[in-house]
């Protein structure tokens, strides 16, 4: 069993005044309990800003473990999340992760994910897709610095695209 989380903090979309001042956030989380070798089911919970539109979803993932991922290190994650407990719409996601081969010691690293969100919005009707793929550096003991470009089709189309650096800490 695993349990993963992330929470990214963000300035108010389109106020130019507050771009340094993190006043939303998202957070993520997911339990996942392996069932076989390479898939199982989760449960995930979204919170975005606690303004009451918490949601969870329930589905399976799968994490192949095929010889030629453990030869290049190689990381792939699937998941299908058909059941929300909003009672509709759900969400399908793939993610994966390189790391640098061993002359770089594997510190460098690059990793991504896509989220396709279907009968979402204000009709369910709507699609939307969240993306990320971020470069990474492990510094020591947990701590990374990472430069990334995300995509969310959830936001004003004006705010969709952007970039962003960071440090990063893995518990």
């Amino acid at each position: 069993m695993s349990l993963v989380s992330s929470l990214d903090l963000n300035s108010p979309t389109g106020d130019p005044h507050s771009r340094w001042d993190p006043q939303e956030y998202f957070l993520v989380i997911d339990l996942n309990i392996p069932i076989q070798n390479d898939w199982g089911v989760l449960g995930e919970l979204n919170d975005f800003d606690g303004t009451g539109d918490d949601i969870g979803r329930f589905g399976v993932f799968t994490m192949p473990q095929w010889g030629s991922l453990k030869i290049h290190p190689l990381w792939l994650y699937a998941k299908a999340m058909p059941i929300e407990t909003d009672g509709h719409g759900g969400q399908m996601s793939v993610a994966f992760s390189k790391r640098s081969p061993n002359p770089l010691d594997g510190r460098f690293s690059f990793s991504g994910y896509l989220d396709w969100n279907y009968a979402t919005g204000r009709n369910d009707a709507d699609t939307s897709a969240v993306s990320d793929v971020q470069f990474r550096y492990r510094l020591q003991d947990g701590w990374h610095f990472f430069t990334e470009s995300h995509y969310n089709q959830f936001k004003p189309c004006q705010y969709r695209n952007g970039i962003s650096a960071g440090v990063k800490y893995d518990f």
